[in-house]
């Protein structure tokens, strides 16, 4: 996945040179077994410091673990660790000494309108039929006391974020236009601003997922394809994912 083309990625009010986005790469297992389910993902955002010459960079790496009747975040922060220079002198910048990720709560509905009922087993593997899901969620992210954002550092600027606790709502739909092989996805959501002095913004997000191939692995699988967009006042993102139809 990849933001690059985004003048301003984080929303702080501040543009950045082109081509200067962040570029993520995740990936994830999971598994369930009667009924427990345990899933790990791991994702990296790196970017560019803009303006800094000679040219840095800066990564952030996190990876999650989920079991099944209750959560926990391997990760939700952690310490600053560097490997070419001193921190509190690095090429110009003092580094910061940790990372947090404010606290975040969601809740959501959906409704699907389909020939059978969504929430009751079928006789085949998969449901393939036309059909229309409808959802939407309400994001509550609670405030960091001491938060500052990377992009305007990468700048040599200091400048506040997440000071109060910030709300997004968000809502979709889905259709599986060829049952069995396509499904077409869109929406929209509010992404609140978390810094002093700069509103938020609407995002319109659209998507695809192809079903490529059948094949038996411990059960009947499908692999597919999938492409997702994510467009909103000075962003750009996009990505392209292979993963399995369900």
């Amino acid at each position: 996945m990849t933001g690059k083309y985004s003048s301003d990625y984080d929303n702080n009010g501040v543009a950045a040179a082109e081509n200067s986005g962040a570029s993520l790469v995740t990936g994830g297992f999971a598994l369930r077994l009667h009924d427990w389910s345990a899933g790990v993902t791991y994702l990296t955002q790196s970017a560019p410091v803009p303006g800094s010459a000679p040219a840095l960079g800066a990564s952030a790496t996190r990876l999650r673990l989920i079991i099944g009747r209750y959560n926990a975040e391997a990760i939700a922060g952690g310490q600053v660790n560097t490997s070419a220079c001193d921190p509190m002198s690095c090429r110009g910048y003092i580094l910061p000494d940790e990372v947090d990720a404010p606290s975040r709560i969601v809740g959501g509905v959906a409704y699907r309108i389909g020939p059978t009922a969504w929430n009751q087993l079928i006789n085949n593997v998969f449901r393939d039929e036309q059909a229309v899901t409808l959802a939407a969620d309400l994001v509550v992210t609670g405030p960091t006391g001491t938060g500052y954002g990377i992009e305007a550092f990468g700048m040599q600027q200091l400048q506040r974020s997440g000071r109060s606790l910030a709300l997004s709502l968000r809502g979709g739909a889905e259709y599986e236009w060829l049952p069995g092989r396509l499904r077409l996805r869109g929406g929209a959501y509010w992404e609140p601003s978390r810094f002093d002095g700069v509103g938020g913004r609407v995002h319109g997000t659209l998507g695809a997922e192809l079903a490529v191939w059948e094949f038996h692995f411990l059960g009947l699988r499908r692999l597919r394809l999938a492409f997702t967009a994510d467009v909103a006042s000075r962003y750009r993102n996009a990505g392209v994912s292979i993963g399995f139809w369900h």
